[in-house]
Order: C-alpha cells, then sequence, then structure tokens
C-alpha cells in the first residue's frame, strides 16, 4: 500500500496545482456522499442546524459534537463503528459546516450549547449520551451543566475549557495572535496537520490541496469564531474573565457517568489538563490512549470507537 501512495504521489507532483484541486473537490465530495450512502446517514435540518440522522432502530442515541473548524463529517469514521450500537445524531455546530455564518451573531460556547439543547429538546431526544471533541467537549459539558439530569452519559475527548497557570493550551497561543487553524495555504495545512496527530493519514495531493484552500477561504471567519469563542478576553492577566471561561470549577457540577479520552501526544491542550476534570468530576474515568495527539477520533477511529463503546455498555 505505501509503494501505491509513493507511486501516486509522483504521479500527482507532475500535474499543476489548479488542476489538482477540483479534482481533490471532485474526489472529496463522492467521498463524502459514499460514506454518508454506506452509513444510511440522512442529512436533515431543524432549529437552524444541519445535521445527521442516522437511525438503525436501536434503543439509544448517541450525539456526537465536533471541534473547532470540522464539520459533521468528521464523524463519518468512527460513525462506522458506533452506528452498529447507537443510533447516531451529528449536528454541525452553530457557524460550522453547512449552518449559516452570521457576522452580527455572538458564538460564545455558552450561545452554542443554549443552540444544541434547543435542538436535541425539539426533537424530543430523551436521555441521550452525549460526546464532544475539542471544542464540541466544551459544548457538551455547557450542554450538561444548562441541565444536569438531562444526558445519560458525557464522554469528553480532548476536551477544551480547562486552564492550569502555565501557558500550555492552544487557548494561550491564541490569545497571543497565533491560531493555527487560520491557514494560509498547502504548508499552513500540513502544519496543522503535524499539530493535532501524531500519525498522519496518507491524504492524497489534490484532496489535501481541496481541504487546504477549503480552510484558508475560512481564515477571517474562524479568526472571529475564536474571539467570540474566548469571550472577550484580550490578555492573559485577566484572570477574572478566564475564570469565567474556565471549566475547571463548573464541572463539579456534573452528576452522570463521564469518560474522559485523552492523546497521550496532545499538544492543542496538554495531558496534564486531565487531571482537572478527572478529579473534578466525581463519577468519571480517564483513558490515556499512546501514541495519538489531539484529533484522535480521526487518527484512530477503530480503536476511539471502542473505548466510547467499553463505557457506554458498562452503564
Amino acid at each position: 500500500m505505501k509503494n501505491i501512495e509513493i507511486l501516486f504521489d509522483r504521479m500527482y507532483s507532475i500535474i499543476p496545482d489548479k488542476i489538482q484541486k477540483p479534482i481533490g473537490a471532485f474526489a472529496f465530495d463522492k467521498y463524502i456522499k459514499i460514506q454518508r450512502k454506506s452509513l444510511g446517514a440522512k442529512e436533515k435540518f431543524f432549529k437552524g442546524i444541519h445535521y445527521l440522522d442516522i437511525d438503525n432502530g436501536h434503543s439509544e442515541t448517541l450525539l456526537l459534537i465536533h471541534g473547532f473548524s470540522d464539520s459533521k463529517d468528521g464523524f463519518l469514521a468512527p460513525a462506522v463503528h458506533l452506528s452498529q450500537k447507537y443510533n447516531l445524531l451529528i449536528p454541525d455546530l452553530p457557524g460550522f459546516g453547512s449552518n449559516e455564518k452570521d457576522p452580527a451573531r455572538t458564538y460564545s460556547i455558552y450561545e452554542i450549547g443554549q443552540s444544541i439543547k434547543a435542538f436535541l429538546e425539539g426533537l424530543g431526544i430523551e436521555s441521550p449520551n452525549i460526546l464532544g471533541v475539542s471544542l464540541g467537549a466544551a459544548v457538551a459539558m455547557e450542554v450538561v451543566l444548562l441541565e444536569p439530569m438531562f444526558p445519560k452519559s458525557l464522554t469528553l475527548v480532548s476536551p477544551a475549557g480547562f486552564f492550569d497557570d502555565e501557558k500550555t493550551s492552544i487557548f494561550h497561543e491564541i490569545l497571543e495572535g497565533d491560531n493555527i487553524f487560520c491557514i494560509e495555504g498547502p504548508e499552513d495545512y500540513e502544519g496543522l496537520l503535524d499539530r493535532v496527530m501524531v500519525n498522519k493519514p496518507h491524504i492524497p495531493s489534490p484532496i489535501k490541496l481541496h481541504l487546504s484552500e477549503m480552510l484558508s477561504q475560512e481564515k477571517e471567519w474562524l479568526d472571529k469564531m475564536a474571539t467570540d469563542i474566548i469571550g472577550g478576553v484580550n490578555d492573559l492577566s485577566d484572570k477574572e474573565k478566564i475564570a469565567k471561561l474556565s471549566y475547571n470549577q463548573r464541572v463539579e457540577n456534573i452528576i452522570c457517568p463521564t469518560l474522559i479520552i485523552w492523546g497521550e501526544g496532545d499538544t492543542l491542550f496538554p495531558l496534564k489538563l486531565a487531571e482537572i476534570p478527572k478529579t473534578k468530576i466525581k463519577n468519571s474515568k480517564l483513558i490515556v490512549m499512546e501514541n495519538v495527539g489531539h484529533a484522535l477520533h480521526h487518527e484512530t477511529p477503530k480503536l476511539f470507537s471502542s473505548e466510547v463503546q467499553k463505557f457506554l455498555e458498562s452503564l
């Protein structure tokens, strides 16, 4: 397989980028459609939110909430495994994916959490299992804290929202003017992949160029989203505002069974931050996955899904 990848990479290297990009756009769109069809995923729209509904008639529902700059399709790989035992609801977060991008709207974590809670209640979903990745984990915590008795369980994957006294997380990088998601070209995109994964999957050059262009076109919007999400904090010395943004203390109010999954090689939210939710959430369990980074659901979807399933089956 490796030799085939090398062969194709050499072939693509002689094709101009302007030709590769439309090839990549077509191939990626086709891939998404095939994956959705194989899962029986139906794209729907409700209360301003585009989402995927994978209903295989199971007794329980699992809500999957993606991270910053990602979309509902970022869960297609783990959905292959998770959909075997759970109905899946996979929304685009407000301001991301296919959802409206309103410059006049403030996309705070609280506001996003309110939208997701209203979305679930409007659909009549009772006692869902809620899983969030990165920013999505912070949103998941917000949903649970808005109504602690609502979910059956909570899974936090590489969660945003926890802080220590050292400048260790991507939050601090953003405050210092360096947002790794605001890219300008393929080299920046490659750097982003290096930051979020330990073992990057092979992505054919045309698709990588397409994904890079898509992300670079959203640079200004992602900068706005980051500003909204950090809640007006613009100075690392502003302890009061940072405390309001933090979940360090608030997670003590989470009472549902909680699984915390962290990648050993996470450079966005280093592993040492995992001690905060582990010690503050009473009914919680921490799993550290070795040799993976921040985006572990992309990096090792099968193993990731297995850990989630074991947790849910233990309830």
